[in-house]
């Protein structure tokens, strides 16, 4: 595997922009046909949902440039605490699942439940997610990824795969993986990619005391 590294802010920056250009296109277009009319009572449910879908996508995008916003003027605050890998892990697909049930992928999780790591649960969760969804994107429909947590020496690694190998596929928000890798090194660790969608989330090993913290 191979160190995924954070790209500048310039162009994240540049993604954000094209991702919203590429959403407002798409909202134009319908609006567009509905203002030309008629529609079919089908054409007029397609154009609804197109809008409410593109929506949603806006929403996410602007939560995760505001993210890097607040990375950028020191305001996401870290509250590191040991937490069960496992927890992490399942926290992770829990923020997954309307991803994973669009593609018809299951996420499984195997784990070791005496491994911890020092960190800020949320933010965390929030990082591995962000991998786990890309890695549902590029799973095949009806698929399954594994997020298997392993003890590597001094580290806990958090490996994501798909079980049936990766497809090729456009990411629907290309910028995501650059918020994950910066929120994982605030944390002190690395995010690491391999072949077939496999991608990898190493951090140090925290002493067992289990975080009562909600996640």
């Amino acid at each position: 595997m191979t160190r995924v590294p954070n790209p500048p802010r310039g162009e994240v920056i540049s993604r954000v922009a094209h991702d919203l250009r590429a959403t407002l296109n798409a909202l134009a277009g319908w609006g567009g046909a509905l203002e030309a009319g008629p529609l079919s009572a089908d054409d007029v449910r397609r154009a609804g949902a197109a809008v409410s879908r593109q929506a949603h996508m806006t929403s996410k995008r602007l939560d995760l440039a505001l993210d890097f916003w607040r990375l950028d003027v020191g305001l996401l605050e870290m509250s590191p605490a040991p937490v069960a890998a496992a927890q992490m892990a399942q926290a992770a697909v829990a923020l997954c699942t309307q991803v994973a049930t669009q593609r018809g992928v299951s996420c499984d999780v195997t784990s070791d439940e005496t491994l911890m790591v020092n960190v800020h649960a949320s933010r965390f969760s929030q990082a591995l997610a962000l991998i786990l969804e890309e890695v549902i994107g590029l799973a095949p429909v009806n698929g399954r990824v594994t997020v298997g947590v392993t003890r590597q020496g001094d580290d806990i690694g958090f490996a994501v795969a798909p079980l049936n190998g990766a497809t090729p596929r456009a990411l629907s928000s290309p910028f995501t993986r650059s918020l994950a890798v910066a929120l994982v090194e605030l944390q002190g660790g690395r995010v690491d990619a391999g072949d077939a969608g496999t991608f990898a989330i190493v951090l140090p090993c925290a002493p067992a005391s289990v975080s009562t913290d909600a996640v």
